[in-house]
């Protein structure tokens, strides 16, 4: 039987889905599908780049891997990258998986690949094809904060398979709400009123500017129509909240937070998927880590959660965080065939690595 790694096609949808659901994995309808690639406000940039790759084995799709057009900025120059989305390939055919990844790695006209949500299986495979780990300190560390404790304690106690898990985690979750409330006063004063928005104004257009032009880290666009293609369903869907923090009547700050189940512990978290400051000033950070809780709370949702960045903001959020969780493999990796980029992108100090920059 042949099997052939080209680009995928739009009329790849239904082999697509089929094989993603074979794994159990997310699908998305027809519309929402294109919609990654056709709404995309830069998508004029990248005509020449695939929307990902599969895997054909005689006109049956048996693996397919998607890939995320984003725009970065990084010293003055714009860069195309491809962000790692879903991948999934059949168990007979997993010896073409190398291929799969290596076509998305290789093809020519990116400046950046990224994978910033890289499985179990996925890492190993990132190892083999010898893909660089992002290099920032404790990427993998995560700082949580309990805001429904008996349901945080009993998924900490039964991952640890301490007998009596359910029983011991009323009294222990009963302190741990309070002392997450208590260690975030750490993370400073709230200075600064903060806001829930429906949407994205012109208004994150300057603030965009203002942080492109004074960031020495690769950054991610974030202007006005990247953030509403990237988050606009999900706010209108109740499943991510848009937290704005203005001052001297600008906007100065917002953070982003997702609703995340974890199944396989039990809890539902709200996790800070973005979290951009127009300079280093911790009243912006502190007060928009206590209207995270707050909404949190609000929401009914078990944890706030924190995983990735670095600078000012992740120093307050660690100092704050009552609860640490290291993820089981290390997720976040990069690959440039760019000489003088893959130097500059070997030290830590250019990184500020998080969720916004995965699938």
């Amino acid at each position: 039987m042949d099997l052939v790694c080209r680009p995928v096609e739009t009329s790849d949808y239904a082999g697509v889905m089929a094989c993603l659901e074979r794994h159990n994995m997310p699908t998305a309808s027809r519309e929402r599908w294109l919609a990654i690639w056709d709404e995309y406000p830069h998508r004029d940039d990248f005509k020449d780049i695939p929307r990902g790759f599969v895997l054909d084995a005689n006109g049956v799709i048996v693996g397919s891997i998607t890939s995320v057009w984003a725009k970065y900025w990084l010293s003055g120059n714009q860069l195309r990258a491809t962000i790692a989305g879903n991948a999934a390939v059949d168990h007979a055919y997993r010896a073409g998986s190398v291929q799969l990844f290596g076509q998305q790695l290789l093809q020519p006209g990116v400046d950046l690949y990224l994978n910033g949500s890289a499985s179990a299986n996925t890492s190993k495979i990132m190892d083999t094809l010898k893909v660089l780990r992002v290099p920032q300190p404790d990427n993998d560390l995560g700082f949580l904060w309990a805001t429904r404790g008996s349901r945080v304690a009993h998924a900490g106690l039964k991952r640890r398979g301490v007998p009596m898990a359910r029983a011991l985690s009323w009294l222990v979750g009963s302190g741990l709400r309070l002392a997450s409330r208590l260690k975030l006063r750490q993370a400073g004063g709230a200075n600064y009123p903060v806001a829930i928005e429906g949407g994205f104004t012109d208004a994150f257009d300057e603030l965009w500017r203002t942080i492109r032009d004074r960031s020495t880290t690769l950054v991610g666009f974030r202007d006005r129509g990247t953030l509403h293609w990237r988050y606009a369903r999900a706010i209108a869907a109740g499943n991510a909240v848009l937290l704005t923090v203005k001052r001297d009547g600008l906007l100065a700050a917002y953070a982003v937070l997702m609703r995340t189940p974890h199944p396989a512990l039990g809890i539902v978290a709200n996790s800070v998927h973005d979290f951009q400051c127009v300079d280093e000033d911790p009243g912006l950070v502190g007060s928009l880590l206590h209207a995270a809780w707050k909404e949190t709370r609000a929401r009914s949702l078990d944890l706030l959660e924190w995983f990735g960045f670095s600078g000012s903001k992740r120093a307050i959020a660690e100092r704050a965080s009552l609860l640490r969780y290291r993820l089981d493999v290390w997720q976040a990796f990069y690959f440039t065939r760019n000489r003088s980029l893959k130097q500059e992108l070997s030290v830590p100090e250019r990184w500020d690595f998080g969720p916004y920059d995965s699938d």
